[in-house]
């Protein structure tokens, strides 16, 4: 049985990548979700990624 939580650098991950940062409220939204089971954490980081590639286009650094 994997540690609850041990999703949660995954899911954070998964944010960032999708040009989302997370608040500091919403550490407690990615602690909860992160203890979930590793089907569901696996199908809300696709979903991020999925939104992330789909997003309007960001601004590049320059």
């Amino acid at each position: 049985m994997a540690l609850p939580g041990h999703r949660r650098p995954d899911l954070q991950v998964a944010l960032t990548a999708a040009g989302i940062a997370p608040e500091a409220d919403d550490a407690v939204a990615v602690a909860e979700i992160s203890g979930l089971g590793d089907a569901t954490v696996r199908a809300v980081i696709g979903w991020i990624e999925a939104a992330g590639r789909a997003s309007w286009a960001r601004p590049h650094a320059v």
